[in-house]
């Protein structure tokens, strides 16, 4: 009923980039700007932990602490950037530290997941906005503390319920260079502070052969703080959004009929204040897609 699982991984990445900006006669005045060749190359061993104990077959602890990495890379800069800015950026590592507990009845009637999280970043990969083009840099450190859960409810034949919920708390450790514009303290770019969800699922049969479904799902979370930028960032409002489907199976195949974000919620899901390529006081930002109706058609083979 013990049991550790541990791994590790060896990786190298090499990068070269070359970057010349010019322009047609009659566009762009001046000779072609040729800037210096931006290169990275690193190796970086990253592992994991990962031990889980079975209190019965019903029900498991587990716990797991692994380092991930992510690669550095080149940067496209604006003609007639101030020199500050980074031709390229650094790699960046987090160590992660979950534990939780897996749990259901033994009529499978009720389950649950709840889990715990640190994450402590080094050299985290912020994006930015400097002189119209967005560039990658690094941000010193951060962390993201949190909780997730999972639970499932089957009170009668056919019917499946299931609630999912996040809390996360992520922010900045220290000051970014003031390229990024970010300080101690705070909030990391698009991660909402609660989000939750709630579907249910129906199923009935109608023949031998064939069987009826009807469902929904609704989605919520709090708001969240656009990327970094010279010129400001925005926080974006909580939204929530619901799904309906309802549909026919007929042994290998099956037709739905669905309807998603029914209320035409305009939930802000990306953008931000990008200096330099928008005017004064305008953000860009990118919605949920409006309410869409329609009919699938799937067959298995």
């Amino acid at each position: 009923r013990f049991d550790v699982t541990v791994g590790g991984r060896y990786s190298h990445n090499t990068q070269r980039a070359d970057q010349a900006t010019g322009g047609l006669p009659g566009l762009f005045v001046g000779p072609p700007e040729v800037f210096p060749t931006a290169t990275s190359s690193e190796g970086v061993f990253t592992w994991s932990v990962a031990p889980r104990l079975e209190l019965s077959d019903a029900v498991a602890l587990y716990a797991r602490v692994a380092k991930g990495f992510r690669p550095g890379g080149p940067n496209v800069i604006s003609p007639g950037a101030p020199p500050s800015v980074p031709t390229s950026y650094a790699s960046d590592t987090a160590i992660s530290y979950e534990a939780g507990v897996k749990a259901e009845t033994a009529d499978n009637v009720f389950g649950l997941d709840l889990s715990v999280f640190y994450l402590d970043w080094k050299n985290i990969q912020l994006f930015t906005v400097v002189s119209g083009f967005g560039i990658n840099a690094n941000g010193g450190g951060a962390r993201s503390i949190g909780a997730e859960f999972s639970a499932s409810l089957r009170p009668v034949e056919g019917l499946d319920l299931v609630l999912n919920g996040a809390y996360t708390d992520a922010e900045l450790t220290v000051d970014t260079d003031p390229l990024v514009g970010g300080f101690d303290g705070d909030k990391l770019p698009f991660t909402p502070k609660f989000a939750v969800s709630f579907s249910g699922d129906y199923e009935w049969p109608l023949s031998d052969r064939t069987t009826g479904f009807v469902g929904g799902t609704f989605r919520f979370q709090t708001g969240q703080y656009t990327n970094f930028a010279a010129g400001g960032r925005n926080e974006f409002p909580s939204y929530g959004a619901l799904d309906l489907r309802a549909g026919v199976n007929f042994d290998r195949f099956a037709v739905e009929l669905f309807a998603r974000n029914v209320a035409n919620s305009e939930g802000l899901t990306s953008g931000g204040n990008f200096e330099g390529t928008l005017p004064a006081g305008v953000v860009h930002a990118g919605v949920l897609r409006p309410r869409t109706i329609g009919v699938t058609l799937t067959a298995a083979f």
